[in-house]
Parts: structure tokens; sequence; C-alpha cells
């Protein structure tokens, strides 16, 4: 949760922070929904999965730190 709570504190708060770093923090998560569905077994796990991730408004992109990228104003590694 750390890279994740790194990354979103630099677009929400950018004037609180020098920089942030994100060590195998999520990022996009509609694309980690895609590639982690290959590990569920069976098929149902999956789409428990997608529900919890999406929450109640369904957008993951509104959570995703990629889909915000041009509010980051610090200097940012992710790694």
């Amino acid at each position: 949760y750390g890279g994740y709570a790194a990354l979103w504190a630099s677009i929400r708060k950018s004037e609180r922070h020098r920089c942030a770093i994100s060590w195998a923090g999520p990022t996009d998560f509609a694309h980690m929904l895609r590639y982690d569905a290959r590990s569920f077994r069976p098929r149902r796990y999956v789409r428990e999965f997608r529900e919890r991730v999406r929450g109640e408004d369904g957008d993951v992109n509104a959570v995703s730190p990629l889909r915000h990228a041009e509010r980051m104003r610090v200097p940012t590694l992710v790694a």
C-alpha cells in the first residue's frame, strides 16, 4: 500500500512533498484486473475480485494513479 499511497500523495497534495517513490505500487487497476484474471480458478473468483476492486461507482480509472499522472508536480520514481 505504501507505493500506492506515495503516488496518490504526489497527485493530490503535491505542494506538501518534494518527491515520491513507489516500489511495486499498483498504478493501473484496469490493466491489473485483466492480467490477474489468469491466476484465478475457478472463474467466479475473478468476478468477485473485480467487484471488490471496482467499488460502488465501478470506475477503476478514478483510483488508478496512471490515469492522473499529468497532475503529478514532484519528481517521482516508480520501480
